[in-house]
C-alpha cells in the first residue's frame, strides 16, 4: 500500500467512526479505447541485409509486404500521391540519391531528378509537382519540380540547411524545418508562402533557439500542423492548431517519437518510435490517446511512414 492509499485508509476510517455509513455505489469500469485503424500504410525498412525496401501493410499491422526493392540500394521516404495512383521515392546508390516516381503498386520505377543528390519528397496537392530537398556543396535547400522531371526550380536561397518539407492541402504553402539563422544550430520552423505568381515568401511558424522542431505533417483538412520536438528533453509529438498558434503534446513518453502523418479521415497519425531493439511504428489518436505500435516486429528498423488517402 502506497502512503498515499494509506491516508485514504486512515481518513476513511476516520470518517467511518463518526458518521452513518452511507452505501456508494460501484465505481463504473472504464472500457479499454479500441483504436481500429483503416488503410494501407508505405514505409521503408531494413531487411535482414540491412537494405532498405518500400513495404505496405494494413494500417492494423496486417498484409505486411515488399513492394519494391532496388537491390543493394536503400529506398527511403516514399510518399504515396494524392490520387493514390502514384509513390515518388529516394533511392541512395554510392552516397547521393535520386527521385524516382512509380506506380502504386512500384512498378515502373522512373528517375526525375539529376546532379544533386535528392531526397525527402513531398507531392503537391494536385499531384502535378513534388517538392524535395536537393543537397549540394554542403547546403541543403528545397527544390520544386514536376512529377515528370521538368521545371526544376530552387525555393530556399539562405544559408543553412532546409529540409522536411510538407505541402498544405490549400497549395499555397510549404511547411519545413531549418536552421538557417538559428544560434545553436537547432532546427526551427517554417513555412514558405506561394502564390499564384509564383512568388515566394518565407515565414516562421515556430521558434525556440533552445529546442528543435522537426517532420512538420498537415493534417488533411490542412487546420492542424503535427510536428516532433525535444522541448522536454526527448523527442515528442505535438500538434499546432494554425489558426490560434497553439500547439498541445501528444506522446510524453521516454522513447523518441517522430516522423508522423495523418490518417485519412484526421483522427489518427502513424509515427516512428525509437526503441531500444530498433525503430517501429505506433499509432495514436489526434487527442494522445491510445498509443500503441501497429505491429510488434523489432527485427526491422522501420521508418517515414504515409497513410494512403
Amino acid at each position: 500500500m502506497t502512503r498515499f492509499q494509506a491516508a485514504l485508509a486512515a481518513c476513511a476510517l476516520a470518517l467511518c467512526a463518526c458518521a452513518p455509513v452511507t452505501p456508494v455505489a460501484p465505481t463504473p469500469t472504464l472500457a479499454p479505447i479500441r483504436i481500429v485503424p483503416q488503410g494501407t500504410i508505405l514505409f521503408s525498412a531494413a531487411g535482414a541485409d540491412g537494405v532498405f525496401s518500400l513495404y505496405t501493410m494494413n494500417a492494423d499491422g496486417s498484409g505486411r509486404k515488399v513492394l519494391f526493392s532496388a537491390g543493394k540500394d536503400d529506398v527511403i521516404g516514399g510518399r504515396w500521391s494524392p490520387d493514390g495512383k502514384q509513390i515518388v521515392a529516394a533511392i541512395e546508390r554510392d552516397g547521393a540519391s535520386q527521385l524516382y516516381v512509380m506506380g502504386a503498386d512500384g512498378s515502373n520505377a522512373r528517375r526525375i531528378t539529376q546532379g544533386r543528390s535528392a531526397a525527402q519528397p513531398a507531392w503537391s496537392p494536385d499531384g502535378q509537382a513534388i517538392v524535395f530537398v536537393g543537397a549540394e556543396a554542403g547546403q541543403k535547400d528545397l527544390y520544386y519540380v514536376r512529377a515528370d522531371g521538368t521545371a526544376l526550380r530552387r525555393l530556399t536561397t539562405r544559408k543553412g540547411e532546409h529540409e522536411q518539407p510538407a505541402w498544405a492541402p490549400d497549395g499555397t504553402r510549404i511547411a519545413f524545418v531549418s536552421n538557417e539563422d538559428s544560434q545553436f544550430g537547432n532546427y526551427q520552423l517554417y513555412v514558405l508562402e506561394l502564390d499564384p505568381a509564383g512568388t515566394v515568401t518565407q515565414k516562421t511558424l515556430l521558434r525556440n533557439e533552445r529546442v528543435n522542431f522537426q517532420f512538420p505533417a498537415w493534417s488533411r483538412d490542412g487546420a492542424r500542423l503535427a510536428y516532433a520536438s525535444d522541448a522536454t528533453g526527448v523527442f515528442d509529438l505535438y500538434v499546432l492548431t494554425v489558426a490560434t498558434a497553439k500547439s498541445v503534446a501528444l506522446t510524453k513518453g521516454a522513447d523518441p517519437a517522430a516522423q508522423p502523418v495523418w490518417s485519412p479521415d484526421d483522427a489518427l497519425l502513424a509515427y516512428t518510435v525509437n526503441l531500444a531493439r530498433g525503430y517501429t511504428l505506433h499509432l495514436i489518436t489526434a487527442e494522445g490517446i491510445g498509443a500503441v505500435p501497429i505491429d510488434l516486429k523489432y527485427d526491422m528498423n522501420e521508418f517515414f511512414p504515409d497513410w494512403k488517402r
